[in-house]
């Protein structure tokens, strides 16, 4: 009896079978192939996509009968197999194909990678000024910032330090990050310091003057500008005189006499000086005059 090639299916799955004769003389199936997406036959070993590319099968031999066993997922790419179990890096993302409960197979996103690093959900890792965690967001493997770093230190979103005279803050946002300058160090009369944030304005005083000073951003750092000094007669604020120049200035009332006065400029922002008239070119040398005028 000649051989009979016949597709049927069985328990869900496709199967070429043939139809001959057994040993004992009645007709039996013989399994001989798998069949996969579009009617293709595959014999034992060969393997097969599914239609949309997301996995794919091997025919095997399961006793007498042969079937199509899942082994494994395609990469994101579409250009490699990825057995169940194994890993596949895909962008900043390493991923693994998994098999559910109920038997179905996807690729699990199960950890980052950073300058060719890998790192697994759960952990931190510095990169220059900066600190980055792999975390599970929504199903996925997420690489995010949760840190700045400054002299191997840890800083954490609002952390501040002191860099010269200017204050950094780690300032961590959903979708940046950064070294932030938000103040000054500016320096008392006493030697002490104290943070001013960028915009402040602030006096340094004693009993016969007063330095106006502010915090200004100045490209990636901030620093201390003096506006300028004020002269204080009997209490009160009088001149005012913009850094790098003076004035003469006539007393009032009954005192005849005049005194000069100088804004002069030094490395912790500026200073008055008051002068005898007599001493004028030893006192203003460098200096631009300008007209006395109050605050």
């Amino acid at each position: 009896m000649k051989n009979e090639l016949n597709v049927f299916l069985q328990s869900g799955l496709e199967k070429a079978s043939i139809l001959d004769l057994g040993r004992d003389g009645y007709l039996q199936f013989r399994y001989v192939a798998c069949v996969g997406s579009g009617n293709r036959h595959y014999r034992v070993g060969e393997q097969w996509v599914d239609e949309e590319n997301t996995y794919y099968y091997e025919c095997e031999k399961d006793g007498p009968y042969l079937k199509g066993k899942l082994k494994g997922c395609i990469s994101h790419d579409k250009q490699r197999k990825v057995a169940i179990g194994q890993q596949d890096d895909y962008g900043e993302y390493t991923y693994e194909c998994r098999e559910n409960y109920n038997g179905t197979i996807q690729m699990c996103s199960v950890g980052c990678i950073h300058n060719g690093k890998h790192y697994k959900v759960g952990e931190q890792w510095p990169d220059r000024e900066f600190l980055f965690y792999c975390r599970m967001s929504g199903g996925r493997s997420q690489k995010v910032c949760i840190g700045c770093l400054y002299r191997q230190k840890r800083l954490y979103d609002g952390d501040r330090y002191h860099e010269d005279a200017s204050v950094f803050q780690c300032e961590i946002r959903q979708d940046s990050y950064g070294h932030k300058p938000v103040a000054c160090l500016s320096k008392e009369l006493d030697g002490s310091t104290v943070e001013r944030v960028i915009g402040c304005r602030w006096y340094l005083q004693d009993s016969k003057s007063k330095i106006e000073q502010t915090c200004e951003l100045n490209g990636s750092k901030t620093h201390v500008r003096t506006i300028g000094c004020i002269y204080r007669h009997n209490g009160y604020d009088t001149i005012f005189l913009s850094p790098g120049r003076y004035t003469i200035w006539n007393l009032p009332y009954h005192q005849k006499t005049s005194i000069g006065l100088a804004c002069l400029e030094t490395p912790d922002g500026a200073k008055l000086d008051v002068f005898d008239v007599s001493q004028m070119s030893y006192y203003t040398k460098g200096l631009v005059y300008d007209q006395p005028r109050g605050k």
